[in-house]
């Protein structure tokens, strides 16, 4: 059975970009696509979801909030940050704020497929953010 991804993307053309990587990925199943945090709060608590994909900065409800909502509400669900922000400051922001994994969006296309399948294959919550250093 497919992963089940829930995305949160104010910008039409970067939702239209995830939707185009995760349909070429049999295992990824975009099952649900918000454009602000607070959307996904409202549903949080009964939506089937593996996995939240999702930006830093949203209208609204920020990113950093929104992780711990996610936490507090589904800890069950992985949360995996995928930014524009590329200084580590957001990188350790996202990880104290629950995030299992953090990707720029200027590798998106490459390492979105393999951060997904690394964030369901681990038993922990360890967190891991492809070019930085390691915390």
């Amino acid at each position: 059975m497919p992963f089940q991804i829930a995305l949160v993307e104010d910008h039409a053309v970067m939702r239209r970009a995830y939707a185009h990587i995760l349909h070429r990925e049999p295992d990824c199943d975009l099952s649900h696509v918000f454009e602000d945090a607070e959307s996904l709060d409202r549903v949080l608590g009964q939506m089937e979801c593996d996995i939240v994909l999702m930006d830093l900065s949203l209208p609204g409800m920020g990113g950093i909030e929104m992780l711990a909502r996610i936490g507090v509400v589904r800890p069950d669900i992985h949360a995996i940050v995928v930014s524009a922000h590329q200084e580590r400051f957001f990188v350790l922001q996202a990880q104290q704020a629950g995030a299992c994994a953090y990707l720029t969006k200027r590798d998106l296309a490459v390492q979105l497929a393999p951060a997904i399948r690394r964030v369901m294959k681990s038993a922990s919550r360890t967190f891991f953010a492809p070019g930085y250093s390691s915390f």
